[in-house]
């Protein structure tokens, strides 16, 4: 007998340079606060990717010491996705910029 698993593979981009802009509006205010960037994949995807983000770039300061900052992403279909980037309590953010990876099988 003869035993054979179907073959799986996946389609990967990469995206770069997401970013909030200089003093965005996580510089101001206190509490939570979030920044949303739309993001256009370079190619759709024939079914709806996972993505990964990572910070490539932080800018930001705290009286406490406590640096509080997230990045996510929302909204997600085969074309793009909502890049959310937040803070919260009393961070001053001027700017943040990340990468990204979306990946579907």
């Amino acid at each position: 007998e003869f035993y054979t698993q179907p073959v799986q593979s996946s389609v990967t981009q990469l995206g770069a340079d997401i970013y909030t802009g200089d003093n965005c509006a996580l510089n101001t205010g206190s509490g939570k606060r979030e920044v949303v960037v739309p993001v256009k994949f370079q190619f759709e995807f024939a079914t709806l990717p996972k993505v990964a983000l990572n910070f490539d770039q932080i800018d930001c300061t705290d009286a406490t010491n406590q640096t509080r900052i997230g990045v996510q992403p929302r909204n997600i279909t085969t074309k793009g996705f909502d890049c959310v980037f937040y803070t919260w309590n009393e961070n001053k953010v001027y700017s943040l910029r990340a990468d990204y990876i979306p990946t579907a099988e």
